[in-house]
C-alpha cells in the first residue's frame, strides 16, 4: 500500500504513451497456487514451545493443506487479510439489476479474454517450456543473494554478477471498479513478472483464498510480498495477473480480472483493465541497479517494542549523503499504524516485503516510525545505506527509546540463468580446455602455495560507489591467481609414463581406459532423462543458491519447503595413489561434481582449467576444493563423477587421468574411492543427519587492526555435536607465506559452504604463523545454528589482529520443484 501523500508527482499524471494497457479475462484458481506466499512472508504463531523447539519442528516440513495453514496463521497479521471462512456479498450483489443482455455481454467479453490468455500461455509454453524452463507456472528459483557470498575487494567479480538496469515496483492499486462491484471487497489471486533471466514467475502479489485481502475504497493498494529477486529490465518484462473475489462459499467465488502484457522499459503505469476494474501497477526503471534483501528490522535484546504501539516501515532511493525534504518514491515494508506492531518472538519486525532494487550511483534509506495506538506518529528515524556488489551493511539507530537494528545483504545481478548454468560445462571430453569461471561464482579462488608471489592489491577507482571494480582488458580468470609463470608449468612428461613397458600391458592400459570413457558415455546418455524433465543440460551447474531461505524472518513459522534434512559433509578428495609409470609432482586439472535429487544438476566440489592446473606432489595430494556451492542433500542417493586429466608439455600431449562415476547411499561408511591403472582418488565424506547449511560471508580482520605482515594463518572449522565426527574443514591454509587478504580486509577461503547438525555448533579454529612456520596465536569461535538470517561474532587472535566473522545460515531446498511449485496456478 502506499498512500497518496507519498506518491511521486511525476508518475501522477502519466502521458498515455507511459501507459500500458492490457485487457483481462478469467482464469481458475485454486489454494494451492497460493502458497507462494508462504516463500515471502513467513507468518507468526503465538504458542508456548521454545524457540528452537519451533523452529526444529517447522524445519521438519510443514504440512501444505489449507487447514494446516489456515491454523497457522496469527490474528496479529495484517488486518487487511480474512482468516475466517465467511466471503463477501459482494459477489451476489454484483448481478442485481442487470439485464440479461448486459450479463450475456459480459460472460462474452470474459470467455474471449479467456482465450487471450490461454494463447499467452501456450505461446510461453512452445517458446520457453521447450526450451528447458519448465512449465508456466513455476517460480523463478534464483536467489535475491546469489552473490552475497562473494569476498568484497577481490577483483574482478565473476563475469555474471552484474550491475544492470531493473524495475522497481512500488504498488499496485485497484484504482477503479465496475459493472455493479461495490467496496468493500474480498480478494484473493496472484500477479507476477517474467524478466529474460529465466522467464520464470517472479511473484509480487500471492494470498490464498482462506487469507483474501479486504480492499476499501480508501485503501485499494494490494499487499505486496515481491519481488523475490531483482527483476531485471534489459529486455522486455512480462506481467502478468490472475485475481479472484471470494464469495460464501468457494462455488460463489467470481473472477476479478486475468491478464497478461509486455513492458517495455517505459517509466509509469501498467494498467490492467476490463469491465470490472481497472488495475494499476506503479513501477520505474533504475538503470544500474544491484540488489538489496532486507534480512531483518531487530528491536535488539535489550528494548522492546511498546504494548499496543504500531509503526511503519518504508525505504526509498536517494542522492547522496545528505538527507532532503524533496518527495521520494517511497516502498513501504511494514504498515501497522493504527494497530500492534507485528514483532516476532525473536524482535523483528515482520515486513511484507525484503527485496529492493537500489541504484549503485545512489543511496538506500530508510524510514522508521513509530505510531502511538490512536495512530498519530510519535518518533521518525532515516538510516541510509552505501550500495555494495556483494556482503553485507549493518546499522542501529534509536527510535524513541526502541534501539533498531537494519541488516542488508546486497548482490549484483545475474545476467541470464544460463550463464550460470554454464558455468560447470566441461565441453568434449577430447577438448578439456574448461573455461571454468564456475569457481569464481562460488568462492574466487588463490593457491595458498602461490601468495608468496602476490604483490599487494592495486586500489581500483570505479565509476560507481561499489566495492568491487572490474578492471576492462583483464580476464577474470587470470586475475584470482597473477603468477602465470607457476600457474603455467611446463608439463608433465607424459612419455616418462610408457618407458620400459611391453606393447601387452600398452594394450591393457588403452583398453580399460577406452572401457572408463565408454562407461561415462552411457552415463551422460542415462542423464538425458533428467535433462527432459526440466534439469537441463548434462554439464549444467545447480543454480539453487546456500541462502535460499536466509531471508526468512528469525521467529516465525515459515509457510515453506525449507527443511533440516540429511546432507554429506566433504572433507577431503585425496590422490592416494599413483601408478602406470606416474611420477610426482604431477599437474592436474578437470573437475570433481556432486548430484543430489534436488535438482540433479553439478554441484562442483573441484574445477580447474587447464591454465590453472594444480600440482600435487607426495607430501601434498590433496586437490584444493572450492565447493559445494550449496549443502549436498542425501535423503535419497548422490552421484559422484571425476573428470580429470594429466597436464603435458603441449595440449595435445594431455592425458586423461581418470573418468568415474560412483553413486553413494547415507547408509554407506568410509571413503569413497576412484580407481583405475594410473590412480586412487579418494572423497572424505560424512553423512548428518539433521542439517541446516552454513555460508561463511567472510573472515575479515577489522579496520582498526591488520594481519602481521609477511605472517601466514589458518582458517578451518568443524562441526561438534553426539551424531558428528570432530573432523576439520580447511577453509584457507598459508602457513609458510603471506596470508591472502583483500584491500577490504577479508580472507580470501577457498571454500565457503559448511553443513551443520543443527541440534550441534559449528567451531571455527583461527591460527596466525610467524614467517617460519611457527604457531604464534590461536582462537576459537563456536556458532550455534540457525534456521535463517546471520550470525556474526568477533575475536581478538593476536594484538592488533581483531577478526569477524559472518555467517549466513539457511534451511535446506527438498527438491527444486518445491520451488517451482510456489507459483503454479492450476
Amino acid at each position: 500500500m502506499v498512500p497518496e501523500e507519498h506518491q511521486s508527482s511525476d508518475l501522477s499524471s502519466p502521458d498515455t504513451s507511459q501507459i500500458y494497457h492490457a485487457e483481462q479475462t478469467d482464469c481458475d484458481i485454486s489454494f494451492s497456487s497460493m502458497l507462494a506466499e508462504a516463500e515471502q512472508v513467513p507468518r507468526i504463531v503465538y504458542e508456548s514451545t521454545s524457540h528452537a523447539e519451533a523452529e526444529a519442528e517447522a524445519a521438519t516440513g510443514l504440512d501444505t493443506n489449507e487447514s494446516t495453514i489456515e491454523s497457522n496463521i496469527s490474528a496479529s497479521d495484517n488486518a487487511h487479510h480474512v482468516t475466517n471462512n465467511r466471503g463477501n456479498d459482494v459477489v451476489d450483489k454484483m448481478d442485481k439489476g442487470k439485464s440479461l443482455e448486459q450479463l450475456a455481454t459480459e460472460a462474452k467479453t470474459m470467455i474471449a479474454q479467456q482465450e487471450n490468455f490461454d494463447q499467452f500461455v501456450d505461446d510461453w509454453d512452445a517458446k520457453w517450456g521447450s526450451a528447458g524452463f519448465g512449465l508456466f507456472q513455476y517460480m523463478t528459483t534464483l536467489s535475491s543473494m546469489q552473490y552475497t557470498h562473494l569476498i568484497p575487494g577481490r577483483t574482478p567479480p565473476p563475469p555474471y554478477c552484474r550491475v544492470a538496469p531493473s524495475l522497481q515496483i512500488f504498488s499496485i492499486k485497484l484504482s477503479e471498479i465496475g459493472g455493479g462491484l461495490q467496496w468493500p471487497l474480498s480478494v484473493y489471486g496472484v500477479i507476477a513478472a517474467r524478466d529474460h533471466v529465466d522467464h520464470n514467475r517472479n511473484l509480487l502479489f500471492a494470498c490464498y483464498r482462506c487469507r483474501s485481502q479486504i480492499l476499501k475504497e480508501k485503501d485499494p493498494f494490494l499487499t505486496l510480498t515481491g519481488p523475490s529477486r531483482a527483476i531485471v529490465c534489459e529486455k522486455s518484462v512480462d506481467f502478468e495477473l490472475q485475481l479472484k473475489l471470494r464469495g460464501r462459499t468457494e462455488s460463489e467465488d467470481r473472477a476479478l480480472i486475468t491478464g497478461a502484457c509486455t513492458y517495455n522499459r517505459e517509466d509509469g503505469i501498467v494498467c490492467f483493465t476490463n469491465c470490472f476494474c481497472t488495475i494499476e501497477l506503479r513501477l520505474e526503471v533504475v538503470r544500474e541497479t544491484v540488489q538489496a534483501t532486507v534480512l531483518g528490522v531487530h528491536v535488539k535484546e535489550e528494548g522492546s517494542w511498546p504494548s499496543g504501539w504500531g509503526g511503519r516501515v518504508a525505504c526509498s532511493v536517494i542522492h547522496g549523503e545528505i538527507i532532503d525534504a524533496t518527495p521520494r518514491e517511497e516502498l513501504e515494508l511494514l504498515v501497522s499504524r493504527r494497530r500492534a506492531m507485528p514483532v516476532t518472538s525473536d524482535g523483528y519486525l515482520l515486513l511484507s516485503r525484503n527485496v529492493v532494487s537500489v541504484d549503485v550511483n545512489r543511496r538506500l534509506n530508510f524510514l522508521l516510525e513509530a505510531c502511538l495506538p490512536s495512530g498519530d506518529i510519535i518518533a521518525q528515524k532515516e538510516l541510509s545505506f552505501k550500495p555494495k556488489l556483494c556482503n553485507i551493511s549493518q546499522d542501529t539507530c534509536e527510535l524513541h527509546g526502541i534501539e533498531l537494528e537494519i541488516t542488508i545483504a546486497w548482490s549484483g545481478l545475474v545476467s541470464e540463468k544460463r550463464d550460470i548454468s554454464v558455468q560447470g560445462c566441461v565441453g568434449d571430453e577430447e577438448q578439456v580446455d574448461w573455461d571454468i569461471a564456475s569457481m569464481g561464482q562460488q568462492v574466487p579462488r588463490i593457491d595458498s602455495k602461490l601468495i608468496s608471489e602476490v604483490g599487494p592489491e592495486p586500489e581500483t577507482e570505479s565509476s560507481t560507489v561499489l566495492d568491487t571494480s572490474e578492471p576492462a582488458n583483464e580476464s577474470s580468470t587470470s586475475m584470482l591467481v597473477p603468477n602465470k609463470s607457476i600457474l603455467e608449468p611446463a608439463g608433465y612428461a607424459v612419455e616418462k609414463m610408457d618407458r620400459g613397458k611391453s606393447d601387452e600391458q600398452l594394450k591393457i592400459e588403452a583398453k580399460e581406459m577406452a572401457a572408463e570413457r565408454k562407461s561415462f558415455a552411457m552415463y551422460v546418455d542415462a542423464w538425458e532423462e533428467w535433462g527432459n524433465d526440466g534439469f537441463g543440460c548434462f554439464p549444467d551447474m545447480t543454480t539453487v543458491s546456500s541462502m535460499q531461505y536466509t531471508h526468512l524472518i528469525p521467529g516465525s513459522t515459515p509457510l515453506h519447503y525449507g527443511r533440516v534434512a540429511p546432507s554429506l559433509q566433504i572433507f577431503s578428495v585425496k590422490l592416494i595413489e599413483i601408478r602406470g609409470g606416474l611420477e610426482w609432482p604431477l599437474p592436474v586439472y578437470g573437475t570433481v561434481a556432486a548430484r543430489d535429487h534436488v535438482d540433479h544438476n553439478r554441484n562442483l566440489l573441484f574445477a580447474r582449467s587447464r591454465s590453472e592446473c594444480q600440482i600435487l606432489n607426495e607430501q601434498d595430494p590433496f586437490l584444493t576444493l572450492t565447493g559445494p556451492s550449496r549443502a549436498i542433500v542425501s535423503e535419497e542417493s548422490v552421484v559422484f563423477e571425476i573428470q580429470l586429466k594429466v597436464r603435458g608439455r603441449t595440449k595435445s600431449r594431455d592425458k586423461p587421468l581418470i573418468n568415474g562415476v560412483c553413486a553413494y547411499y547415507s547408509r554407506r561408511d568410509g571413503p569413497i574411492c576412484f580407481t583405475n591403472c594410473f590412480c586412487t582418488i579418494e572423497l572424505s565424506v560424512e553423512v548428518l543427519k539433521k542439517t541446516v547449511q552454513a555460508t561463511i560471508l567472510g573472515v575479515r580482520v577489522k579496520e582498526e587492526g591488520s594481519w602481521p605482515k609477511g605472517c601466514g594463518g589458518r582458517v578451518a572449522c568443524s562441526v561438534i555435536s553426539p551424531d558428528t565426527r570432530p573432523w576439520e574443514i580447511e577453509l584457507l591454509g598459508s602457513r609458510y607465506t603471506t596470508m591472502p587478504m583483500t584491500s577490504k580486509g577479508y580472507l580470501v577461503l577457498t571454500r565457503n559452504i559448511v553443513s551443520v547438525d543443527f541440534c550441534g555448533s559449528l567451531n571455527f579454529v583461527l591460527e596466525a604463523y610467524s614467517d617460519s612456520g611457527d604457531k604464534v596465536a590461536q582462537q576459537n569461535v563456536s556458532f550455534e545454528p540457525k534456521f535463517c538470517n546471520i550470525s556474526q561474532e568477533t575475536c581478538e587472535l593476536s594484538e592488533g589482529t581483531e577478526l569477524e566473522i559472518t555467517i549466513a545460515w539457511s534451511s535446506l531446498v527438498s527438491e527444486k520443484w518445491d520451488i517451482w511449485a510456489q507459483g503454479c496456478v492450476f
